[in-house]
């Protein structure tokens, strides 16, 4: 699937041509395919490796463009061509899709989005698989997607209650259809009666969840005694209330199973009212009442006011062990489901602005579960040891939900059919809350934990506060988990390792397994996402691995801050080599996926960063958008730990996601595909050293497609400019070629400080010894096309034009002066040549000290137009030409014949030019 860029496009310069890349090469816009693995979660992309060899085919343009980088507002140069990508490079927000993977592996296939790098776990309703209509207001509502599976074996199974005959009621036509709280308000007020709720439904077809039972059929009663406590409230409800907690109450009773909220169970076609019947407190309040409010949501912990209500339902019911009393409390169960009921339904028109929490619905002391003989275990005494149940601390509700249990439960805990059977542990407040949730427990659980359906069933380490809420999280789980952490329907599930504060949460994603079979450590703040960290092995630290997919399968360490962002860190399970991930590295969407180098602190930042990396990266390196994607080689220092080290960082470009590149056919991220070692400080710039296999030292290769497809020798400093040492197959000395286009396609060896300016040297074959051709085009585009036949000695053709398409020997100190030698076919000896347009298409040999004009060297030493006034010394001459001869304007111009030494030293002298 595709999604659209939502944010504002970015003007940019055009490119001026695209070479031609391989057809694989990765792109922008990529289609993922699956890839088998033995034990990576199902949400895993598979991204085609890009190629090591890249042949451009485009002709060399002159110029630069910019742009200003729009985090930064620096001034940044771009590329003034682009290579043409292949089609496989991931996209910013991939469609994934499933693969084969073994059974311990998640099932689920989302389509993921990178998370925030910190998370603080909220309580709030999981939103999930359809969008429905809210019937008060028209809206479209997100319903929570907390699906309730198979019941355990450890769980007794309950058989359902005697039913009553309910009155006769009017139910309405169409389908969600009710009152508005203030239309309630309206007839209460009018008749001081209850209102009726009720609805009608066809169902034709139903596939059960719950339970493998099938069965069932019309349920009618009226269920008398129910309460529940209202937090935050300053006084008893008034009539007005009253009406609006009988009618919204019941509505959304009815549309919790009607819309399937939760995904489908075995209830269907409800039809309910409510009629309140006693009010108390806040003031006056001496019920029992629970005192201990979701801090989270701001209640008040003492003096609720307690609401006490008969419901009159029917309902169809297609597993007959589903008793009564469950169908009337799990809509209340959970306090996601409060927190839903509380806002989109009680609070609608202006009433009960002061709410802040309500309890689950509390049962008449008198009623408890009924137990089916045929498939519940055996039902012993109480041992001694066990809590004795007070009716003021309203726990261990139904009957038997604590049957057997050892240690301490704390208030409102325990609540629900065998929530906490054979528990040994001690239990905080409001914790357990739903069948089996915390059933044959050896571990200590916290505050508000372990509330859904079987989480934390069999559990044997100790579970923090307001942690593994959701449906099997933290099931059979044996690591110790910290607080807010492991909120999800299968987080932690089978957790072996030891899970820090407020990490593990998956909220999102129906069916999510983040830290599920989790056997290392897991630091504070981290592995929040759907899978994130699943199957982990490696030890991860502090906020780190946040996102979908992040660090799933994970071998190695990760220090704080790093792998954040969607299938950051992810890796296949099956390496031999323990990778180490230093701190604030490694984020961004599937930066350093299937890495297997080691990293090194605040490395590999930005999308597809070091994306199946195999070599070690350095500090503060790889920082861009597909950086390293696909390296092998070392780059910079590798340093693991502060203050060890004080790099700078290779391979860094402006853009650090797709969104910074809006035309993405034609980016190449930096150090893409790179084979070679790279030094520090080098390779910056969009597609610098990209497909590099040469040795690059540091501070080198600079700017844009620096150094791009080089194969040759980098020393410090070496090719600075836009594509410099493009496809470089020489060495190039230290602080050599610098200017953009310099050196581009060069052959030979360049030594020092040379091949300075704009397309310097570019197409070279000569061997060009240190601080040589200097100037714009100074040597470019020799006509000589054999490697090493010919040779520029240092501190020669200096000057724009200066040597280029050259074909002859040059001494030491020759050729200085603009377009001097240019066209040269013979060889030049030292100290000869020095003047604006001297040795010009020479075709004689000539030795040394000749062909001077040394006052004028450039067009500006010229009054006039230079290219009609003046004429250089031995221009297009063809004859031999001796030791010190030649000196001034035109001496020698159009000669033919040979010159002894020290011959023709005036101006005009030996010419033909005037003739």
């Amino acid at each position: 699937s595709s999604k659209s860029n939502s944010k504002t496009s970015k003007s940019t310069m055009h490119p001026i041509m695209y070479p031609t890349m391989g057809t694989d090469y990765p792109t922008h816009s990529p289609t993922i395919t699956p890839e088998p693995t033995t034990a990576i979660p199902t949400t895993s992309p598979t991204i085609t490796p890009a190629p090591t060899t890249m042949t451009p085919t485009y002709s060399p343009t002159m110029g630069k463009s910019s742009k200003s980088n729009s985090k930064t507002s620096k001034s940044t140069m771009h590329p003034i061509m682009y290579p043409t990508m292949g089609t496989d490079y991931p996209t910013h927000s991939p469609t994934i899709s499933p693969e084969p993977t073994t059974t311990a592996s998640p099932t689920l296939s989302p389509t993921i989005t990178p998370g925030p790098t910190t998370y603080i776990p909220t309580m709030s309703p999981t939103m999930g698989k359809s969008s429905k209509t809210n019937s008060k207001s028209g809206k479209a509502t997100m319903y929570p997607t907390i699906s309730p599976t198979e019941f355990t074996t450890h769980s007794p199974t309950i058989t359902a209650m005697p039913t009553t005959s309910s009155p006769t009621r009017s139910k309405r036509s169409k389908k969600g259809s009710r009152p508005s709280a203030k239309s309630a308000k309206r007839s209460y007020a009018r008749s001081k009666a209850p209102s009726s709720h009720s609805t009608g439904k066809s169902r034709k077809t139903y596939h059960p969840t719950m339970s493998p039972i099938i069965g069932g059929g019309q349920v009618e009663t009226v269920k008398t005694g129910l309460s529940m406590d209202l937090f935050g409230l300053n006084s008893t409800l008034d009539d007005d209330e009253i009406a609006v907690f009988e009618t919204q109450t019941a509505a959304y009773f009815e549309d919790f199973y009607n819309l399937d909220m939760v995904g489908e169970t075995p209830v269907s076609d409800v039809s309910a009212s409510v009629t309140v019947t006693d009010v108390m407190g806040p003031e006056n309040s001496t019920v029992r009442g629970r005192k201990s409010a979701r801090k989270l949501q701001g209640g008040s912990d003492v003096n609720p006011v307690r609401v006490t209500y008969t419901m009159d339902l029917s309902y169809v019911i297609s597993d007959p062990e589903t008793t009564v009393n469950m169908v009337v409390t799990a809509p209340f169960m959970l306090e996601e489901f409060r927190i839903y009921y509380r806002e989109t339904y009680l609070q609608t028109d202006g009433e009960f602005e002061e709410l802040t929490g309500l309890s689950a619905v509390f049962l008449p002391e008198t009623e408890g579960p009924t137990y089916s003989p045929t498939s519940s275990p055996t039902i012993t005494a109480k041992p001694t040891q066990s809590p004795t149940r007070d009716p003021e601390r309203n726990y261990c509700q139904p009957e038997g939900a604590c049957e057997g249990a050892t240690g301490a439960i704390g208030e409102a805990s325990c609540n629900g059919p065998t929530a906490c059977f054979n528990k040994t542990g001690d239990v905080g407040h409001t914790s357990c809350l739903e069948l089996s949730s915390c059933a044959f427990s050896t571990g200590d659980v916290g505050n508000e934990s372990c509330r859904g359906l079987e989480a934390c069933l069999e559990n044997e380490a100790t579970i923090g506060d307001f942690s593994c809420t959701g449906l099997h999280s933290c099931k059979n789980n044996a690591g110790n988990v910290d607080s807010e952490s492991c909120n999800g329907q299968k987080a932690c599930e089978k957790n072996s390792g030891t899970i820090g504060f407020s990490s593990c949460n998956d909220l999102s994603t129906p069916g999510g397994q983040s830290c599920s079979l989790n056997s290392g450590t897991i630091g504070d703040g981290s592995c929040q996402g759907t899978n994130a960290c699943y199957n982990n092995t490696g030890t991860i630290g502090n906020n780190s691995c946040n996102g979908d997919s992040a660090c799933s399968n994970n071998q190695g360490n990760i220090a704080d801050g790093s792998c954040n962002g969607e299938s950051a860190c992810q890796d296949d399970g099956d390496r031999d080599k323990v990778v180490t991930i230093g701190a604030g590295s490694c984020n961004g969407e599937a930066a350093c996926y299937r890495n297997i180098g080691d990293v090194s602190i605040d490395a590999c930042i930005g999308e597809l960063a070091c994306y199946r990396n195999s070599g070690n990266i350095g500090m503060n390196s790889c920082d861009g958008y597909g950086a390293c994607r696909g390296n092998t080689g070392p780059i910079g220092i590798l340093a693991m730990n502060e203050g060890e080290e004080n790099a700078v960082g290779s391979c860094i470009s402006e853009e650090k996601t797709s969104e910074d590149v809006p035309d993405g056919e034609g980016y190449l991220g930096v150090c893409i595909s790179n084979n070679g070692a790279i030094g520090d400080g080098s390779c910056r710039g969009v597609t610098s050293c990209a497909d590099n296999e040469g040795e690059i030292a540091d501070y080198a290769c600079i700017n844009n497609f620096a150094c791009f497809s080089n194969r040759g020798q980098v020393l410090d400093g070496g090719c600075d400019g836009v594509e410099s040492c493009h496809e470089n197959k020489g060495i190039v000395g230290v602080n050599a070629c610098d200017g953009d286009l310099s050196c581009k396609g060069n052959q030979n060896s360049i030594g020092d400080l040379s091949c300075v300016g704009l397309n310097a040297c570019a197409g070279n074959s000569f061997k060009i010894l240190e601080e040589a051709c200097l100037g714009d085009f100074a040597c470019a585009d020799p006509n000589s096309a054999i490697n090493g036949t010919y040779t520029i000695n240092s501190s020669s053709c200096h000057g724009f034009y200066a040597c280029s398409t050259l074909d002859a020997n040059v001494g030491i100190n020759s050729c200085i002066g603009d377009y001097s030698c240019q066209l040269s076919a013979e060889d030049i000896g030292n100290g000869s040549c020095i003047g604006l347009f001297s040795c010009f298409a020479n075709t004689g040999s000539i030795a040394n000290g000749s062909c001077r004009t040394e006052d004028v060297l450039t067009c500006e030493d010229v009054e006039g137009d230079c290219t009609q006034d003046f004429t250089g010394a031995c221009t297009a001459q063809s004859g031999t030409i001796g030791n010190g001869s030649c000196i001034g304007e035109s001496s020698c111009c159009g000669n033919f014949e040979a010159i002894l030494d020290n011959e023709c030293r005036d101006a005009n002298s030996c010419s033909s030019c005037g003739e």
